[in-house]
């Protein structure tokens, strides 16, 4: 970069700063984001504590409005292991000082429904430039094929990955229904989710298997075969892997 671009984006740069730090009530500047209604917002202190969020992030942490919830942290909003999880990714982005962008993650309400959303966090700074905070945007996959174009692009291929969990699914003919090669849909799909075709499955196929294990009375070794795996250790290694506790543990916490 030469001097005058570098020039140029230092203004731009305090032009921003200075514009940004004028903003008193930024949760109610992001209120806008209530009119679009499969995008849900939200802030945290530096103790992961919400001090602002939109109507629908409150109910899907059971409450019924921002106020229900104001105050409370991830382990007292939802189930232990996610907890964990939205713990750690809070606290890299804020100890860190670096946004979390397009990031794939389970999140469960307490009706124990669970699905895959694709969250932003940015760390938020005070006027001495200290971390104090978050901001978070999330909204879910399956609500939001209208708004991302390369999620959309994959709309056949995920539909066809949830229908055909108890069955045995092959990359290349994932391919061959986009009409591209196999080394362009698995780079093209690798920069969309994140991770790779196969593993997209296995997180689809222990999804699956959460909500089996919390929605029904199958045994466990049933569902393996229900969401495609070889047997129960099969489903019960990739389980403790994504989930961070093994099927059994899932379904005790469930019921707690």
């Amino acid at each position: 970069m030469n001097s005058n671009a570098e020039q140029f984006q230092g203004a731009v740069t305090k032009f921003k700063k200075s514009f940004s730090k004028r903003i008193v009530d930024l949760p109610d500047a992001l209120n806008i984001l209530e009119h679009l209604p499969d995008i849900m917002f939200f802030m945290k202190d530096r103790q992961g504590r919400i001090t602002a969020c939109s109507r629908n992030f409150a109910i899907m942490m059971g409450g019924q409005c921002e106020n229900d919830i104001l105050g409370m942290d991830a382990f007292a909003t939802c189930p232990k292991h996610l907890a964990e999880k939205y713990t750690e990714d809070d606290r890299m982005v804020m100890e860190g000082r670096m946004a979390l962008t397009n990031h794939l993650e389970l999140i469960q309400s307490p009706d124990r429904e669970a699905g895959w959303f694709v969250t932003q966090k940015s760390p938020l700074c005070d006027r001495d430039g200290d971390v104090i905070g978050l901001l978070g945007i999330t909204r879910s996959v399956s609500a939001a094929r209208i708004f991302l174009r390369p999620y959309d692009e994959f709309s056949e291929i995920m539909e066809y990955i949830q229908s055909h969990l108890d069955q045995k699914i092959i990359i290349p003919d994932l391919a061959r229904k986009l009409h591209i090669s196999l080394n362009h849909f698995e780079r093209k799909f690798k920069h969309v989710f994140g991770m790779s075709p196969s593993m997209y499955i296995v997180h689809a196929r222990v999804h699956q298997a959460a909500s089996f294990l919390a929605g029904t009375k199958n045994s466990i070794c049933n569902i393996a075969g229900e969401v495609g795996f070889y047997d129960q250790s099969v489903l019960t290694r990739y389980f403790n892997k994504i989930m961070g506790m093994t099927p059994s543990a899932y379904r005790r916490s469930m019921l707690e």
